[in-house]
């Protein structure tokens, strides 16, 4: 009768606990229920003496979830969680940011950048193009302490803000937006992209259907792929920050980098990649799914020295 009461009332303090708990706890106590129907005291001690320590335990549990968010999310069911613009991207400094009104999921705008660039009103060159740059297309602007080297190439719609640098073959081929003091670099190709404040791409990068956050650094050779290999299922999906995978309905999707996160030389992001803000990229690291903020990602190598060997 005492085990009874005992159980009972540690069965209805789990009750307050989160619900993975009772789970484990009814494993627990169908377990004891056989060792309580034993006869000898010793076992009925040894029962009892279990489910003290499972009191105490919770006990602990109870106070610890209430006080930690942290421990609280290990035992909890995780929740639906989406990405958004702001999880992302900080754009109050952004000269463009009413491009992103209305829209929650950052990938999302990528479909609207050449339509916003056609309703920005006329478009205007108040920086310096090179007589040796190629400017394709009507639907152009470029803002004031901004070069455009020779040999670069812009087809529009393109909308470059204040103090840019497209250099020397760079290769804008289409629906670009970027903010202020970015950078597009020699022999770099970007289409259908935007790049905040700040953000550079500035040797031998392949930027599509992308977004890179305030001063975001691509080392030289970093590539944002966008295009799926042929498994029976090109639309891109993007891994979320619970793990669940979410169909964007594009059939190309590159990167989206948060703010102040850096990507060493080589390396390469699979299509639909998400880079929380302030993460760090060791140079030829490939990087797929959902990397959280404020994340070092490292590529280990194993490296052999050998006495080389000469003929004869």
């Amino acid at each position: 009768m005492f085990y009874s009461a005992v159980r009972v009332g540690i069965r209805l303090n789990f009750n307050h606990t989160p619900h993975c708990i009772p789970d484990r706890a009814n494993y627990i106590f169908r377990a004891l229920a056989v060792s309580n129907a034993a006869d000898s005291a010793k076992d009925q001690f040894s029962s009892l003496l279990t489910l003290f320590c499972l009191f105490c335990y919770n006990f602990h549990l109870t106070s610890a979830t209430e006080r930690h968010p942290c421990v609280r999310a290990r035992y909890e069911r995780p929740q639906p969680m989406t990405t958004k613009i702001a999880d992302l991207f900080h754009l109050e400094e952004f000269r463009f940011k009413d491009f992103f009104s209305g829209i929650e999921a950052p990938w999302e705008a990528l479909a609207s950048i050449g339509s916003y660039i056609a309703s920005a009103g006329t478009p205007r060159i108040l920086g310096k193009v090179s007589p040796g740059a190629w400017l394709e297309g009507d639907m152009i602007s470029i803002g004031a302490g901004s070069v455009v080297e020779p040999g670069a190439m812009i087809i529009g719609p393109a909308l470059i803000g204040e103090n840019c640098a497209i250099r020397q073959g760079a290769y804008l081929r289409g629906n670009v937006i970027a903010g202020d003091g970015s950078v597009i670099g020699h022999t770099t190709e970007v289409k259908n992209s935007i790049f905040l404040n700040g953000a550079k791409a500035s040797h031998f990068a392949y930027v599509g259907d992308s977004i890179l956050g305030s001063n975001v650094n691509l080392g030289a050779g970093t590539k944002l792929a966008n295009f799926k290999v042929d498994t029976g299922e090109r639309s891109v999906s993007v891994r979320l920050a619970d793990g669940s995978a979410l169909p964007t309905g594009r059939r190309k999707l590159g990167a989206l980098i948060g703010d102040n996160s850096e990507l060493g030389c080589n390396s390469v992001t699979m299509p639909g990649a998400i880079i929380g803000k302030r993460c760090l990229i060791y140079p030829c690291s490939v990087v797929r799914g959902y990397v959280p903020p404020d994340t070092i990602i490292k590529l280990r190598q194993e490296f052999i020295a050998t006495s080389r060997k000469h003929p004869g």
